[in-house]
């Protein structure tokens, strides 16, 4: 009887043993956001590779990437193409994305005047302004068959079903429940970056599921706390939060007075309540994000150029003189002082003297720490189940005597 019992309770106990402590959701859980915005990503591709640099700086490791220190990558738009860049597996090692932050930069400069190429732009009065080939064209032939679930940490990346009219989030945490959201990067990122007026709606189909997808902006232009909701969900509303939400560039004034508006019909508001609406929802979000970081304002950045200049309005001029004025603004921003939102004016105002770039340095400090402190779990954990094992090994010898 006394060698049954040791017999079942070490059942249980190799079963228990089976599994390490979990990496991806520690006592902290870091966040990282990316907006749409066209062309305009660049900006918080400038943000990302100083980030990147700082992280390998710590580590001492040329190799060490954005994704190997954030648990969630969140992005809408073209943000959405940054966070598949930076999680995507590379093909020749599945441990490395295929892009680091200073290649995005590259990508941005070398693709984008194919993607919106000012050569052949259509009549946004009878269809979009682009047809969506090349971006179509090269989504697929840099992410190829990688799934949401390949990714190489979890990823949120909002999108709008026009024929369902409602958001579909695809989210990691969702596609064991929902498996047909477990669909290829690139589809994913057709759909979120399918801006109205700009470039086509797109359809796909994945498993059951056919999708008709429109621009992540229409749900969520700063899609931070929906990736915050999508943590929440999963019941990690006890956990620690720690955000890091990258801009496009807000123009000041940048939209039109009551007079200019008292006259406008269907087609001047078509035409510009996207704009509108993108607006709204990223200050909306901002608003929101900081309420709930109120009381750990440490804990929640937001990288953002709250004034910029009225050239750079545009999220298609593809031209090299704009790029390299985006990349520019990018590099101007890091020698900014960090400002946060006050929840009462809705107003950002300036963070400790500290300029964005030292801020970063924070981040990069904590977030390493972060990561060592996990291996050390996990190692300890390492050692302690090999000991138990032995011990384990000893009492099956006893009972199987």
């Amino acid at each position: 009887m006394a060698r049954f019992f040791v017999l079942s309770l070490l059942l249980s106990l190799m079963a228990a043993f089976n599994t390490l402590p979990p990496v991806a959701f520690g006592e902290i859980i870091p966040i990282l956001s990316i907006d749409g915005g066209g062309i305009k990503g660049i900006i918080p591709a400038v943000i990302l590779e100083y980030l990147e640099s700082a992280l390998q700086e710590r580590a001492n490791n040329k190799s060490a990437r954005i994704a190997d220190y954030f648990d969630v990558i969140a992005g809408t738009s073209t943000g959405g193409i940054i966070a598949s860049m930076l999680t995507a597996p590379d093909s020749n090692n599945t441990d490395l994305p295929r892009f680091t932050a200073s290649e995005i930069i590259q990508w941005y400069k070398e693709e984008s005047p194919c993607i919106f190429n000012q050569s052949e732009q259509g009549s946004i009065l009878l269809g979009p302004k682009y047809n969506g080939n090349c971006l179509h064209d090269i989504a697929r032939e840099q992410l190829q068959e990688i799934r949401l679930g390949d990714a190489l940490t979890d990823l949120v990346i909002p999108t709008f079903d026009l024929k369902q009219l409602k958001p579909v989030i695809f989210s990691s945490f969702k596609i064991n429940q929902v498996p047909d959201l477990n669909a290829k990067l690139a589809d994913i990122v057709i759909s979120t970056s399918a801006a109205p007026t700009l470039l086509p709606p797109y359809n796909f189909t994945n498993g059951n599921t056919t999708f008709n997808m429109i621009d992540g902006a229409v749900v969520a232009d700063n899609p931070a706390f929906v990736a915050c909701n999508e943590l929440m969900q999963q019941g990690k509303n006890n956990t620690e939060l720690l955000l890091l939400s990258l801009g496009t560039g807000n123009i000041p004034e940048g939209g039109w007075n009551a007079t200019e508006a008292a006259n406008w019909g269907i087609i001047q508001w078509g035409s510009h309540l996207l704009t509108i609406l993108g607006h709204s929802s990223t200050h909306q979000s901002g608003y929101y994000l900081a309420t709930l970081f109120n009381d750990l304002q440490d804990n929640y950045l937001r990288i953002q150029e709250y004034n910029l200049s009225k050239e750079f309005e545009s999220s298609d001029n593809s031209t090299q003189a704009y790029l390299d004025g985006l990349e520019d603004v990018g590099r101007k921003l890091l020698n900014e002082t960090a400002k946060r939102i006050n929840v009462i004016t809705s107003l950002p105002e300036d963070i400790d003297n500290i300029t964005n770039a030292q801020a970063l340095d924070r981040w990069a400090d904590i977030l390493y720490e972060l990561k060592q402190q996990r291996l050390a779990k996990r190692s300890s954990s390492s050692m302690d189940m090999k000991n138990s094992r032995e011990m384990m090994k000893e009492m099956a010898a006893w009972a199987f005597q």
